[in-house]
């Protein structure tokens, strides 16, 4: 994946071109339909692109202390050796002192809430295709992984760029509705589109 701190996110890029082709298309007099589709996509993309960046501020505020509290280390770094330092000569009573600093982080750390559980953020497009219909359409297949709807999700992304997918993923794309004789996704791939770019960025780079 691209660098998205230098470059426009791929999602965005992605709009844009679909934009572009719909642009085109009105010129060129295409089906008003697919032309529709097409802005309809590149809209949705931008909405999940801002959706998936908010999720993922959510993401990070909810690893924060909770009100009333604030983030420790786990370990006591170094403790016996800074109190060696700040304590020449390293008497009884310091080292007592060492040993009770390091008895209170621990109960401090007993007494800290736990941190909040996460929520599954992983999309499922499962109400687009259903598990039986997708072990159906893959049956007498082999692609080396039985990961047919990851196979789905990132042939999907292929097609809406516009790339070239194999002889098998297409037709199979276009026995389960996801994609037009013309190798453009319909409705029904542009929701699994939308699953499929989401569990993308959910992976990262």
């Amino acid at each position: 994946m691209t660098d998205k701190t230098e470059a426009q996110p791929e999602a965005l890029e992605l709009a844009d071109r679909l934009m572009g082709n719909a642009q085109i298309d009105e010129c060129e007099g295409c089906n008003p339909l697919v032309i529709a589709l097409e802005r309809s996509a590149a809209a949705e993309l931008r909405r999940q692109h801002a959706e998936i960046q908010q999720l993922k501020a959510q993401l990070s505020a909810r690893q924060a202390a909770p009100d009333g509290w604030r983030l420790v280390p786990v370990e006591v770094v170094n403790l016996y050796d800074f109190m060696c330092l700040a304590f020449v000569p390293m008497t009884g009573q310091h080292e007592q002192i060492a040993i009770s600093l390091k008895l209170a982080k621990a109960a401090m750390l007993s007494a800290a809430p736990p941190p909040p559980e996460r929520e599954p953020l992983t999309p499922d497009s499962s109400d687009v295709v259903t598990d039986e219909e997708m072990q159906s359409a893959f049956a007498g297949t082999n692609f080396g992984t039985k990961a047919y709807r990851h196979l789905l999700h990132q042939a999907l992304l292929k097609k809406a760029c516009e790339y070239h997918c194999g002889h098998t993923i297409t037709q199979i794309m276009k026995e389960l509705g996801l994609i037009g004789v013309t190798g453009r996704p319909l409705q029904k791939g542009i929701k699994m589109l939308r699953i499929a770019y989401r569990e993308q960025m959910m992976e990262g780079p």
